[in-house]
């Protein structure tokens, strides 16, 4: 019996500690995520996150998070496809957008513009870059390159009329094994505020195409819809850390 309540005891403590961990985590710890329910629809989540992301490319952090699921095209063998998207997560604060993503192979740590993150902020397929299904990209992240769309109609094929660059951001492939990385975007770079819900919801679709490295076929990772959602929400400062005195 005394082994027993011994175990249950072990138990309770871990709960609680758990428990503390979690009601004490600070404003700059919590991070607003994404809980999936199919493959065309997220709903938000809060995740307080008992350490900041840091963008080592490493993905331990964010394991307990839902990965984005969805349709991928890419199901060649050719030995030149290096673009082949597994698993990708979305989250955020008040200050940035971040982004993690696993390849099935490695990504070359200095040359990795071809895996391409389309982010549609107003949610209208008819405005900005509309080669995709149902959606019209206002930027673009080749890399840890960010890009607005300025083209139209008339500018379809040409690199410089139709994208600008706009800032070199935070990323990191995983040195160790070449196969992750972690990425964060201001969300003034995207023109976005965690306050204005009516122009926080983003629309976003992962793409890249192997003949950029003598592959064969397009890599996409995108709900049937051809996007995923995802909704940027403030992150409200409940449960601070109590001051020292």
């Amino acid at each position: 019996m005394e082994k027993y309540l011994s175990a249950f005891r072990h138990l309770l403590c871990t709960c609680l500690m758990v428990s503390s961990a979690s009601l004490y985590a600070g404003d700059k710890a919590k991070l607003n995520t994404e809980s999936e329910v199919n493959n065309d629809h997220h709903i938000p989540s809060l995740f307080n996150a008992l350490t900041q992301i840091k963008l080592e490319g490493n993905l331990d952090e964010w394991q307990a998070l839902t990965a984005f699921k969805g349709d991928e095209s890419n199901q060649d063998n050719h030995p030149n496809n290096r673009l082949d998207w597994q698993k990708t997560w979305l989250a955020n604060d008040n200050q940035n957008l971040y982004i993690a993503y696993q390849n099935q192979g490695k990504i070359p740590h200095n040359d990795w513009w071809a895996w391409e993150i389309y982010i549609d902020t107003d949610h209208n397929p008819r405005t900005g870059y509309a080669e995709f299904q149902n959606m019209g990209a206002e930027y673009l992240l080749q890399g840890n390159e960010l890009y607005q769309y300025i083209g139209d109609e008339n500018s379809l094929g040409e690199w410089s009329k139709e994208w600008k660059y706009i800032d070199h951001t935070d990323g990191q492939v995983d040195i160790a094994t070449g196969m992750t990385v972690e990425l964060s975007i201001p969300l003034k770079l995207l023109a976005l505020t965690p306050s204005k819900k009516d122009k926080a919801k983003l629309h976003i679709l992962f793409y890249g195409d192997n003949e950029s490295f003598g592959g064969e076929g397009e890599a996409l990772h995108a709900s049937s819809k051809g996007y995923f959602n995802y909704h940027v929400m403030p992150i409200q400062a409940k449960n601070k850390v109590p001051e020292k005195t």
